[in-house]
């Protein structure tokens, strides 16, 4: 059996949202689900990243959102279900994000995200 560990609901993204993990920009893919304490998103990878990311940013491709350098650490990062056809290059992934301590205006931009780009629990 599966025991369920995340202690806050996670949301389906209403519209396209993408994330992108810094410092270096690796890893850039399509928002999965959202909760208050973290994330997930899917991408393609080319290779494995070397270094740990410390931060992310998570924005909006229709209006303009866009939640910079949000503090977070790798829960995991697993190729995505063998159902999907990866080419020899490229494997699909998927990532899970735990968020790390975040500012006032970090908190009120999460808040505003999850208020109005959610479509409802995952």
């Amino acid at each position: 059996m599966n025991t369920e560990r995340r202690k806050t609901v996670r949301f389906l993204p209403r519209t396209e949202a993408y994330v992108a993990l810094r410092p270096d920009f690796t890893k850039l893919g399509r928002l999965i689900n959202i909760s208050r304490g973290g994330l997930a998103f899917r991408y393609l990878a080319h290779q494995r990243q070397e270094q740990a990311p410390t931060h992310l940013d998570l924005f909006t491709s229709n209006d303009g959102f866009h939640l910079s350098r949000l503090a977070c650490r790798v829960i995991y990062d697993i190729r995505f279900p063998e159902n999907e056809k990866s080419s020899k290059l490229f494997e699909h992934r998927r990532c899970g994000m735990k968020f790390g301590e975040v500012t006032e205006v970090q908190a009120t931009q999460l808040e505003f995200y999850l208020k109005n780009h959610v479509a409802g629990e995952a």
